[in-house]
């Protein structure tokens, strides 16, 4: 940035944040792409079923036939809200200002490294806020809705996920860790029953990690792929991991990851963002994959101002004059429209 950043003022952090870079969401990046911002806290989502039934034939002068719309169901949410501040004693701002006149000479330098110290703090505000939305995202795939219960709010986003047709759990030898499990039956099934449910093809299997090490050392997997007139797929291991997720193969045009992102809990305990023992199998071209943002209100000379951007950052002083806080507010919901793009399956 060629521009000095005002620690003290709200729109230079603003733009400064929108701007700064984050750890890879992997599931975000590739599922939810589509925003959606709203003018209220309260939306209402539509989870759609869709038809496979085939369009009518009518002669040459009948009128058109009326057909059912897509079953749906309409759900009423109020989009979470998070708001954090950090706070930065005199004294630290002093250091702030002074370390680039300190240490260098030139004028790009003085400005840069500044700079790099308030993104550097801007990032971290950032990347709780990015990393929240990977696990609720991460938490609607793996079980069909979104549960927080915390001291202060509890609220739950169901999906409308159905037991033995958007979450399976494998019993007895059909769980990838026995002999006589055969994983690549359990793709082909699920990729079929994605194909009829949605109209598209599955294209993506997230695995948790011991998903992916019971896949990964399964005899009929590694037979099937070792037979060379049956090409099914490969497995390539040498591919450089992203930051939350490692390339496992391709196969059957299942692009495979294994996903090993975690977070700490307020109790400073870590949690898998995916169950373990979890396989995932989604049809990531489904337009059913989105997030949604809601308005920040604020009163400014008596009137209610309304923001909609992706992340606010305001300044604040306090009475003694002796210290600044930064505030972040954003709201935010990753959805899932079309359960039926989706299988979840507790493979362990």
């Amino acid at each position: 940035m060629s521009a000095l950043i005002d620690m003290f003022e709200a729109r230079s952090l603003t733009n400064a944040i929108n701007r700064a870079k984050v750890i890879e969401p992997f599931v975000l990046n590739s599922l939810f792409k589509t925003k959606q911002f709203h003018a209220a806290d309260k939306i209402d989502i539509e989870i759609t079923i869709g038809s496979d039934k085939l369009a009518q034939f009518v002669n040459q002068h009948e009128g058109a036939q009326l057909i059912k719309k897509l079953s749906k169901s309409v759900r009423t949410l109020t989009l979470p809200r998070t708001f954090e501040k950090k706070v930065f004693t005199a004294f630290e701002l002093a250091n702030y200002r002074s370390i680039g006149n300190l240490y260098v000479a030139n004028a790009e330098e003085r400005t840069r490294i500044p700079n790099q110290m308030i993104l550097q703090e801007l990032e971290e505000l950032k990347n709780r806020i990015i990393r929240r939305r990977e696990q609720m995202a991460c938490e609607a795939l793996s079980t069909g809705k979104l549960t927080v219960s915390q001291d202060n709010i509890d609220f739950v986003a169901d999906f409308e996920f159905e037991n033995n047709v958007h979450l399976h759990s494998l019993t007895s030898t059909s769980k990838w860790s026995d002999a006589n499990s055969k994983p690549l039956v359990n793709l082909r099934a699920w990729k079929r029953d994605i194909m009829k449910r949605c109209g598209f093809n599955a294209d993506l299997l997230i695995l948790g990690s011991e998903a992916a090490d019971a896949f990964l050392s399964n005899d009929s997997v590694k037979k099937e792929l070792d037979t060379n007139n049956n090409k099914v797929g490969v497995i390539d291991l040498n591919q450089s991991p992203t930051r939350s997720g490692l390339f496992i193969g391709r196969i059957m045009g299942i692009d495979i990851y294994e996903y090993n992102q975690q977070y700490t809990k307020p109790d400073n305990t870590t949690a898998d963002m995916i169950n373990p023992k979890k396989a995932i199998m989604i049809a990531s071209q489904s337009n059913g994959f989105r997030v949604h943002f809601g308005p920040i209100y604020r009163i400014e000379n008596g009137n209610t101002r309304v923001f909609t951007d992706e992340f606010l950052v305001e300044t604040n002083t306090n009475e003694d004059k002796t210290a600044l806080d930064w505030k972040v507010e954003q709201k935010s919901l990753p959805t899932i429209h079309e359960p039926n793009a989706i299988i979840s399956a507790t493979v362990l």
